[in-house]
């Protein structure tokens, strides 16, 4: 189990859960999408989950991962939403391949 302690970069170094979307996989940012939350990732949904749930953690850090996971949530619907847009709307345009191959040069 993940300890509730772990730091987002110190879960994904143990190997136990990666949490960031903010990688070289994440296709929201040229898409005009920005996260209104900090780290956020499905494996940090579910550490804060956790956390929000466990009986030990008190009420008002409860509250926080509620918040959190709330406001996650809502941005993972608008940040499907934005692809989809994005994607309706013609997405990446790459010219024809004669255009740009073979290189100048």
């Amino acid at each position: 189990m993940v300890k509730a302690s772990a730091s987002s970069s110190e879960r994904s170094r143990n190997g136990l859960i990666s949490s960031s979307v903010r990688s070289s996989t994440d296709p929201t940012p040229i898409m005009g999408f920005v996260w209104p939350v900090e780290d956020p990732g499905g494996g940090e949904a579910v550490v804060r989950y956790r956390r929000a749930v466990d009986r030990s953690t008190g009420r008002a850090e409860a509250r926080k991962e509620v918040d959190w996971l709330t406001a996650y949530n809502e941005a993972d619907v608008r940040a499907v939403q934005a692809v989809r847009d994005f994607m309706a709307g013609g997405g990446l345009v790459c010219p024809p391949l004669p255009d740009v191959w073979p290189p100048a040069g």
